[in-house]
C-alpha cells in the first residue's frame, strides 16, 4: 500500500523526526482503517435491512432465529438473533397463553373468532390466524409482533382454537337436541295427561278433539290417493249415524206410547219406570217453555231502557243547542257565536251518535223478533200506518218517509215548503254530486269522526254537509258578523238538517 508524504505548510515534504517509529505505525493504521471501513458497511447493511434508507422502497423482513447471521451481527455490532426455542420452552409458552385465554378468544388482526383455521403462536406469546400474521408481516414489511412489537420471534402452528370451536359447535348441538327432546316429551306429556282445573281441562279436551278431527281430515285427503272417495264415504257414515239414531228414537216413543195407551185401556196402572219416564218428559217441555218466555221477557226490557236511555239523551243534547243559541244570540259579538257553534257542532255530534244507537237498536230488536216492524223515539210500538214522526221527536226508518220526509231531527224554517225544497233538490240530483264545500260525496254513510252523516238543506234548495254547512256559518260569524248568506247563491236561508235519505 503507497502512502503519500506528509508536507509541511509549505508544502515540502516533512522529514521524518525517527524513520523506526514510522515505519512500524504504518500497518497498524491499515488495519484499523480496513476495520473502520468493514464496520460501515456493516451497519450501513443493518440500517437498510432493518430501518430502511430514504427513497429505498419497502423495507426487508428481519432474518427469522436460527439463520445465519448477517455481517453486523458476526462483527458484534448487533445483538445476534436468539436460538431456537426448545420443546419445554414453547410448552411454557402455550401454558401462558393458554391462562390468558387467547387461544379461545379472537384474532387480534381481524377481531374474528379462531373457529376452525390455523393459528400460529408466536414466541412472545400472542396468537394469531396464520394468514393474518403472514399478511402483516408482507404489508407492514417488518418482522414484529402486532400486539407487543417483539422482534426476532418465533412461531409455530397450534390446534387449540380449532379444538375450543368444535367443542362448543358440539355443545350447542347438544342443548339444540336436549331441546328438542324436552319439548317433545312435554307435548306428549300435555297429549295423554289431563289437566285438573276445569278451565284446563276443557281447553285439553278440545284441542284433542282439534287433534282428531284433524287426522280425519287428513285422512280424506290422502283417500283419492290410495283409490277412494274418503268424503262420500265419511258423509255416507254419517247420515247412516243419523238415521240410526232417529229411527231407534222414533222405535222407543212408539213403544212407549203403545205401552201407555194399552195399559190405560185396560184400566192397568202405569209401571213406575213409565210415569216417571212421562213427567219427566211434560216437565222439560214446560221448562223450556218457561225459558224461552223468561229470555223474550228480558230482552224487551233491556231494549226498551237502550231506547229510553237513547231518547233521553236527544232530549238534553236539544236542550244544550236551544240554550247555546240563546245564549249567543243575545250576548252577540264574533267570539260569542264562534264558541256558540262549536258548542252546536259538539251538540250536533252526540246528537248523531244518538240516533245511530237508536237505529241499531231497532234493527237488532227487530231482527230478533222481540219488537214490531216500527217504534217511535220514546220506545212505544206503533202501528205500520203510523208514517210521520212526532212533533220533536227521531224518526227512526232511514230515508225519506211519506210526503216527503227527511228524517228531520232539526229544523228551524217553519214558514218554509221543506217538501218544494226536497223535491227541487232531488229533481236537480245534489244529493248525488259533490257537496260544494268539501267536495266529498254527499251520500257518504258515515263522517271523519265515526257518526252518521247529516244533511243541511237550504231554504234556497242548496244542500250540503251539515258539519261542513256549521264550520262554513262559523267562519263567516267571525269574518263579518250579522247575516249569513248561502256559500253557493250569497242569499239569506233557513235550513233544515237531517239523515242523508236514502236513494
Amino acid at each position: 500500500m503507497s502512502h503519500t508524504p506528509v508536507r509541511d505548510r509549505r508544502g515540502a515534504p516533512r522529514r521524518a523526526a525517527h524513520g523506526l517509529r514510522s515505519s512500524s505505525s504504518a500497518p497498524l493504521a491499515a488495519a484499523v482503517a480496513e476495520a473502520n471501513i468493514m464496520h460501515a458497511v456493516a451497519l450501513m447493511d443493518h440500517m437498510a435491512r432493518h430501518h430502511g434508507l430514504p427513497g429505498a422502497g419497502r423495507k426487508v423482513a428481519a432474518r427469522r432465529p436460527g439463520e445465519a447471521p448477517t455481517l453486523a451481527q458476526r462483527y458484534g455490532l448487533v445483538a445476534a438473533p436468539p436460538a431456537k426455542l426448545t420443546t419445554s420452552e414453547w410448552k411454557a409458552v402455550r401454558e401462558k397463553s393458554r391462562a390468558r385465554g387467547d387461544l379461545t378468544s379472537r384474532c387480534a388482526i381481524c377481531l374474528d373468532g379462531f373457529g376452525n383455521q390455523k393459528q400460529t403462536l408466536l414466541s412472545c406469546s400472542h396468537v394469531f390466524h396464520s394468514t393474518c400474521i403472514k399478511s402483516f408481516e408482507r404489508y407492514a414489511g417488518v418482522r414484529v409482533c402486532p400486539i407487543c412489537r417483539a422482534e426476532q420471534y418465533q412461531a409455530t402452528d397450534v390446534r387449540d382454537g380449532r379444538r375450543a370451536a368444535r367443542r362448543a359447535a358440539a355443545v350447542r348441538i347438544q342443548a339444540w337436541w336436549r331441546g328438542v327432546l324436552g319439548r317433545r316429551r312435554a307435548r306428549e306429556l300435555r297429549r295423554t295427561r289431563p289437566p285438573r282445573d276445569p278451565a284446563l281441562r276443557r281447553k285439553w279436551l278440545e284441542e284433542r278433539l282439534s287433534d282428531h278431527t284433524d287426522r280425519v281430515l287428513a285422512s280424506l285427503r290422502d283417500a283419492p290417493a290410495t283409490g277412494g272417495d274418503g268424503a262420500s264415504d265419511l258423509d255416507a257414515f254419517l247420515k247412516e249415524m243419523d238415521r240410526g239414531m232417529s229411527q231407534a228414537r222414533t222405535v222407543c216413543d212408539r213403544a212407549v206410547n203403545a205401552s201407555v195407551f194399552r195399559r190405560l185401556n185396560r184400566g192397568q196402572p202405569l209401571d213406575e219406570s213409565l210415569g216417571q219416564l212421562l213427567t219427566q218428559r211434560v216437565e222439560d217441555e214446560e221448562r223450556r217453555m218457561w225459558a224461552e218466555e223468561e229470555a223474550r221477557q228480558r230482552a224487551e226490557e233491556q231494549h226498551a231502557q237502550r231506547l229510553a236511555r237513547a231518547q233521553r239523551h236527544a232530549e238534553h243534547n236539544a236542550r244544550v243547542r236551544a240554550a247555546v243559541f240563546g245564549a249567543a244570540q243575545g250576548r252577540g259579538g264574533a267570539g260569542a257565536a264562534g264558541r256558540a257553534a262549536e258548542v252546536v257542532d259538539d251538540a250536533s255530534f252526540e246528537e248523531y251518535r244518538t240516533r245511530s244507537a237508536i237505529e241499531r237498536i231497532q234493527s237488532r230488536a227487530r231482527a230478533a223478533g222481540v219488537l214490531p216492524r216500527r217504534i217511535d223515539a220514546s220506545g212505544a210500538a206503533s202501528g205500520s200506518g203510523e208514517g210521520a214522526p212526532r212533533p220533536g221527536g227521531v224518526a227512526l226508518e232511514e230515508g225519506p218517509a211519506a210526503g216527503g220526509d227527511v228524517g228531520e231531527f232539526y229544523d228551524e224554517g217553519a214558514g218554509v215548503n221543506w217538501d218544494a225544497v226536497v223535491a227541487r233538490v232531488l229533481e236537480r240530483g245534489a244529493l248525488d254530486e259533490d257537496c260544494p264545500i268539501c267536495m266529498g260525496a254527499m251520500r257518504r254513510e258515515t263522517s271523519d269522526c265515526g257518526a252518521p252523516q247529516a244533511v243541511a238543506w237550504l231554504s234556497c234548495s242548496h244542500v250540503f254537509h251539515a258539519r261542513c254547512l256549521a264550520a262554513f256559518e262559523t267562519f263567516e260569524e267571525a269574518r263579518c258578523p250579522g247575516g249569513r248568506t248561502c256559500p253557493v247563491c250569497r242569499g239569506p236561508y233557513a235550513r233544515r238538517f237531517s239523515a242523508v235519505p236514502a236513494r
